[in-house]
């Protein structure tokens, strides 16, 4: 078995893949499955996006919206709803990779680590692919999240800061991830107090101004967070934690072992990532606690109507997996990364987006 080639782990072949997975992957939901993109969620996004002057949905943040609306009148309103939609998250998935690529390579792993990274970003077993042509707003808000920790890597502290800030008002899933990865920031600081108190303020400006407009509009302090916690209190037991994990499991039948034990295994992967990170201490150690750690709090306290977000989310874990991946190899000068293993994983990955597929348009939204 060969060794990779300098010639194919490029950011090319990585994008040029995604590309590839990507429109198979919607040619098989939309021709072969005739799935309705145009509802739930992702209808609530486009109907915010036609009332983008009051952005105060209690329960979505309006970065997503807002720029629906902008690329709709771009295009002159030319672009169907579904495809702009889809447009927007095929260019996140792909600027989301490359973020994932440059990462890896800044932190001195071999380029195949980085090819490796940026191609799991989009074929994450189940969900990556899928969750991508099905348009919702988590695949540009952890785009933004991972060019902006790009920025902050390479001490560009002000950009980073615009972006972390901008992810906050697109998915309210990337609050615990940003608020750890300032913790960690700050942890091995060495800049000066100044720089990052602005640092911090340009952050936290787009998600304190909609909070002060919409506090305005409501005549609630407490509206951006009100709807979200209410779901919670009302979906959970009196599980304190867990309740996602032993509520899906609860409910019965072939359909929740499956989902419950595969919410399980991924639980499982990402503690095991977050002790490895600890006791490896990789390139950018911190960094992968902090997204380890985000991802664990999501399958601790998320109820069981809301858990699979951990699953979708869960692709942020790709980081911590190839930097311990990566420093483990470095250490073992004589293993090599094979690429006929490399492949099989990835057309393994691959066939699980069709089988998710298959599962949400036939069996979820049935």
């Amino acid at each position: 078995m060969k060794a990779f080639s300098e010639k194919v782990v490029g950011i090319r072949t990585s994008l040029v893949l995604l590309i590839i997975g990507y429109i198979a992957v919607a040619l098989y939901l939309s021709v072969v499955l005739n799935f309705e993109f145009l509802r739930s969620d992702v209808e609530s996004y486009w109907e915010d996006s036609l009332d983008w002057q009051r952005p105060f949905d209690r329960f979505h943040v309006p970065g997503y919206p807002l720029t629906i609306a902008l690329v709709r009148g771009i295009s002159f309103g030319a672009i169907p709803p579904v495809l702009l939609m889809m447009g927007i998250n095929l260019l996140a998935l792909l600027i989301g990779a490359l973020a994932v690529y440059k990462i890896v390579i800044i932190s001195g792993i071999r380029n195949e680590f980085a090819f490796l990274g940026a191609c799991l970003y989009g074929f994450w077993p189940l969900v990556g692919f899928v969750y991508t042509v099905h348009p919702l707003a988590e695949v540009p808000a952890m785009s933004l999240l991972l060019t902006g920790l790009w920025a902050l890597l390479q001490s560009r502290l002000r950009i980073a800061a615009l972006l972390l800030g901008l992810s906050l008002i697109v998915h309210k899933g990337m609050w615990p991830f940003v608020g750890l990865i300032v913790l960690a920031s700050l942890y091995q600081s060495k800049r000066r107090i100044s720089k990052d108190l602005q640092a911090l303020a340009i952050l936290v400006l787009p998600i304190s101004v909609l909070w002060l407009l919409g506090t305005l509009h409501y005549g609630s302090p407490t509206w951006i967070i009100s709807t979200s916690i209410g779901v919670g209190v009302e979906t959970r037991s009196t599980l304190p934690i867990l309740e996602g994990v032993i509520g899906t499991l609860g409910q019965g039948g072939v359909k929740a072992l499956v989902k419950g034990g595969w919410i399980v295994v991924l639980a499982l992967i990402t503690m095991a990532l977050l002790l490895l990170s600890f006791r490896n201490k990789p390139s950018y150690f911190q960094y992968a606690i902090a997204l380890s750690f985000g991802c664990l709090f999501l399958f601790l306290f998320l109820t069981h109507l809301e858990i699979w977000a951990a699953v979708r989310f869960s692709r942020l874990l790709v980081l911590p997996l190839i930097w311990n991946l990566g420093s483990i190899y470095q250490r073992e000068s004589a293993i090599r990364l094979k690429a006929s293993v490399v492949v099989v994983a990835l057309l393994v990955l691959f066939l699980t987006q069709f089988i998710y597929a298959w599962y949400m348009a036939c069996v979820f939204f049935k």
